[in-house]
């Protein structure tokens, strides 16, 4: 049975009990939400994700790491948390897969992305949902650009998209991320 559990340390901010038997209820949500939002991944895989997704969970849920407020439902909590899961998890292996599949010039390892902590705090998440809204609304070719880039494209894939040369699109990359980072007051690291 899922449940919030009082903790002395921080009152108002209760922790979720559930055993994995209580989670694995939560499979067949996860694997639809898959087939929705994910119809790129395969069966195999998205029986992949969704078992990695509610692993992730679980380990979250049994260290303590999942706290909720007396006004949510303790269930809706693990849907939301679970979500957020799911699409992170799905994401890396869509990109995994484009990858295996891909024959191309790679961006490079200095455009890696760096993912949230799972249990980060809400205003953390709220503040990142709208950093991407506003990315997503921009027009600008860099922004596009690095948004393909999230989504796993490769540096031709894009350049033949968009009519550019590819060193167009490492360049591009580049300056969306400068931009990106000075804006949010986080200098780049320079390889050197």
């Amino acid at each position: 049975m899922i449940r919030y559990r009082d903790d002395p340390d921080r009152p108002g901010e209760p922790i979720i009990e559930a055993t994995a038997r209580d989670l694995n209820t939560y499979r067949g949500f996860a694997r639809a939400y898959l087939r929705a939002k994910w119809p790129v991944l395969g069966e195999a895989d998205a029986d992949e994700v969704t078992q990695d997704a509610l692993y992730v969970l679980w380990r979250m849920v049994d260290e303590g790491r999942v706290r909720g407020a007396y006004t949510d439902p303790p269930d809706v909590v693990i849907r939301s948390l679970l979500v957020n899961i799911t699409w992170r998890v799905a994401g890396n292996q869509a990109a995994r897969l484009r990858r295996k599949d891909a024959r191309h010039v790679p961006i490079g390892e200095e455009h890696d992305r760096d993912l949230p902590d799972l249990a980060a705090r809400p205003e953390d998440i709220a503040d990142a949902r709208h950093v991407l809204r506003s990315i997503a609304r921009s027009t600008a070719r860099p922004v596009r650009v690095l948004l393909l880039v999230l989504q796993g494209e490769s540096a031709e894939n894009i350049a033949r998209t968009l009519g550019l040369d590819v060193a167009t699109v490492y360049s591009h990359v580049a300056r969306a991320r400068n931009a990106l980072a000075k804006r949010y007051d986080r200098p780049r690291k320079r390889k050197r």
